[in-house]
C-alpha cells in the first residue's frame, strides 16, 4: 500500500534501465510502473507507460492485457477486444494459463458488446484450455464466464446453477469468485 514509495523506486528503476538495460528490461520496468499507476488511479499515466512498454517490446502480452483491462474499465470494449486478442495471441504459445485468462477476459469484453456467441466461444475455449492444464481455478473462472453467457442468453436457471457450482468449487480452493 505504499504506492508513493513504489512509484519513486520504480521510476528510478526505469531511469536506470534506460541507461544500462535492454529494451525488454525497460519495457518490464514500464509495465510495473504502469500497473502501479493503474492502482493509484492515474489512468492516463498508466496508459502512456503501458503503450511505451508495448512499443519497446511488442511481444509483451502483459502490456496488452493491462491495456485491455484499462479500456474495458473505461467502456471502450472494442479496444479491449483488440488488446485482449493481442494478449491471447502472445500467451497462447508461451504461457497457456495466461492464455486461458485472456480467453475469459475476451468473453467478458464480448458480452459487453452483446456478442454472446463470441463470448460463449471464448469461454468454452478457455474451459477446454484450463481442463487440459488441470488448472481447476482457471476452470472455475471459465465456468463463471459461461454463467454470464447463460444469463445474457436468458438461461437464468442455468446461470444460477453454474455460479453455485463455481462458488462451491472456489470455496474448496479457498478463494472467492469475482463479482
Amino acid at each position: 500500500g505504499e504506492y508513493e514509495a513504489a512509484t519513486a523506486a520504480q521510476t528510478e528503476g526505469v531511469r536506470l534501465y534506460r541507461t544500462h538495460g535492454t529494451p525488454a528490461q525497460v519495457a518490464a520496468a514500464l509495465l510495473t510502473l504502469g500497473s502501479i499507476e493503474t492502482i493509484v488511479g492515474d489512468r492516463t499515466a498508466a496508459r502512456r507507460l503501458l503503450e511505451e512498454a508495448r512499443t519497446l517490446n511488442p511481444r509483451n502480452g502483459s502490456a496488452a492485457t493491462n491495456l485491455a483491462e484499462l479500456e474495458f474499465a473505461d467502456g471502450d470494449f472494442e479496444s479491449a477486444v483488440r488488446y485482449g486478442r493481442e494478449a491471447f495471441d502472445y500467451f497462447r504459445i508461451r504461457h497457456p494459463s495466461n492464455a486461458c485468462i485472456a480467453l475469459c477476459n475476451l468473453a467478458a469484453y464480448s458480452l459487453a458488446l452483446s456478442r454472446v456467441d463470441d463470448a460463449r466461444a471464448f469461454a468454452r475455449e478457455g474451459l477446454e484450455m484450463a481442463n487440459a492444464l488441470h488448472a481447476s481455478d482457471l476452470s472455475g473462472l471459465a465456468i463463471q464466464h459461461l454463467a454470464s453467457v447463460a444469463a445474457a442468453s436468458a438461461h437464468h436457471e442455468r446461470a444460477v446453477r453454474l455460479l453455485a457450482f463455481v462458488d462451491a468449487h472456489f470455496a474448496t480452493l479457498g478463494v472467492q469468485r469475482d463479482t
